[in-house]
């Protein structure tokens, strides 16, 4: 009678193992989190990860791989070249030890001089890290951007930003704002 039992519960056992096996496999259970390099965030419900191609960028005669990893909301066609709302994140190991702190006025300048307006900036933590933020609002493309740019002890550079239609923006701002406060260091000893 006991091995009955046993037997039943094994089955029982196996087939809920097979199928959360197989309901992963088929995206039912969604995690939610986006793991980058030494880093998670948390994807806000309603978005999807677009596939995009992180660049090199040449500097000081090395190529340095950059991860891009780009969010569309649902409701917005995957495959649009310049969505009405996007939301993203780059990292990047720099070559060498460098601060925001030094780096920021360099930023800003270079957005005002790519013709940008600048209608806010500042300081705080994201992470436990110190990340310098700015508003800016791109006239050409009518869209508005927040950017948070932070500089680890490990010199990886990472960028959060939100884009959107100026129209939009208030929209899907809390989305951004919960993908930003979720964002978390995972530093591997190698």
């Amino acid at each position: 009678m006991n091995y009955e039992i046993l037997r039943k519960r094994f089955f029982i056992f196996l087939f809920l193992l097979v199928f959360i096996k197989y309901a992963s496999g088929l995206s039912i259970f969604k995690s939610g989190k986006y793991q980058g390099d030494e880093f998670v965030v948390m994807i806000p419900v309603g978005w999807e990860q677009r596939k995009e191609l992180g660049g090199r960028f040449k500097e000081h005669g090395s190529y340095e791989k950059t991860e891009v990893a780009t969010f569309i909301h649902e409701d917005i066609d995957l495959e649009v070249q310049d969505p009405p709302a996007k939301i993203s994140i780059t990292s990047r190991k720099l070559p060498h030890a460098v601060w925001i702190e030094d780096e920021w006025g360099d930023i800003v300048r270079a957005i005002r001089m790519a013709g940008m307006r600048v209608m806010d900036q500042g300081e705080i933590k994201v992470g436990g890290v110190i990340s310098k933020w700015i508003v800016f609002h791109n006239k050409k493309a009518k869209t508005l951007h927040l950017e948070f740019y932070m500089i680890t002890e490990k010199n990886m550079f990472y960028k959060l930003e939100y884009v959107s239609e100026d129209n939009k923006f208030g929209k899907y701002r809390p989305d951004f704002e919960y993908f930003k406060n979720s964002f978390e260091f995972r530093f591997s000893l190698f």
